[in-house]
């Protein structure tokens, strides 16, 4: 896990932060926030604003692609061929 730290004094904040697994309905154009707070450091006593966001990665990939036949491929190295 990644610690949460002031921005002023490099000061560790993330005691007694938990968050649990749940359903979240999510959507890949924008991030969902499954965590917001405000603390104040015990160091500086700077103010900082915690968020904790769960980003979606979207992957697309070709499985399929069709083959043209002017690409050269004729015979038995053309797979839509009969």
């Amino acid at each position: 896990m990644t610690e949460i730290r002031c921005g002023k004094c490099n000061h560790c904040l993330s005691k007694d932060i938990k968050v649990g697994a749940g359903m979240f309905y999510m959507n890949p154009s924008k991030p969902l926030e499954i965590f917001q707070d405000t603390r104040k450091c015990p160091n500086c006593g700077a103010h900082n604003e915690i968020t904790l966001e769960l980003n979606l990665i979207v992957k697309v990939r070709i499985l399929n692609e069709p083959i043209s036949t002017g690409e050269g491929l004729t015979g038995k190295t053309n797979l839509y061929s009969a």
